[in-house]
């Protein structure tokens, strides 16, 4: 479906963004990561709903860090959308949840590998549990893969560079609103973005 829709798309007359070499391919092999992340997701909710009996100090210890995973792969994929819905690079916050996300995914790996296990009951006790952690690293892998296309797409298709400016008010007293407004009417605010950071 979405090979059909980007073959319709290079059709279409230019407009906007998407001139004649429009990188439609990039947003189908985004699409198929997106797509593979669902699953992920998908598979994972699945084994939320698990009764099976756990050990209470295995599951605190992991808790933890699913929960850091879970939470840093949600912001970045929400960031991803969002930039690609105002066709803007990826910003820097992109990277620092996908550290953050690496980190706790890292800790998980080393607390699963340490766990001894006494008997084969604590094994499949512990089943459901650690592939919830392995479907949660498998989910930052492709969280990964997706801002790493995304910033392909951004320079193929020369998505505009977003310029974080600490807004402040000026004041003029002895200037009127039209003069003020005679002043700045040279200035191209097409490409910035104003955010407010108190």
């Amino acid at each position: 479906m979405e090979e059909m829709l980007a073959n319709l798309a290079r059709w279409e007359p230019r407009h906007g963004h998407f001139m004649y070499r429009h990188p439609w391919n990039q947003y189908i092999k985004l699409g198929g990561l997106t797509r593979q992340c669902a699953y992920k997701i998908d598979s994972l909710n699945a084994y939320f709903n698990h009764d099976g009996e756990i050990s209470q100090s295995f599951e605190e210890e992991m808790r933890e860090a699913c929960t850091k995973i879970s939470l840093e792969s949600s912001k970045t994929l929400k960031e991803l959308g969002s930039c690609l819905r105002a066709m803007t690079y990826p910003s820097s916050l992109v990277n620092a949840h996908i550290l953050r996300s690496k980190e706790a995914m890292e800790s998980l790996k080393t607390y699963i590998k340490s766990t001894s296990l006494n008997s084969d009951d604590q094994l499949l006790q512990m089943v459901p549990i650690v592939t919830i952690a392995f479907l949660l690293i498998d989910i930052v892998d492709y969280t990964e893969k997706i801002a790493a296309s995304s910033n392909d797409l951004a320079a193929l298709a020369n998505f505009d560079m977003v310029k974080v400016i600490k807004s402040s008010v000026i004041v003029y007293p002895e200037v009127s609103f039209n003069e003020a407004i005679e002043q700045v009417s040279g200035v191209d605010c097409s490409r910035i973005l104003i955010v407010d950071t108190d």
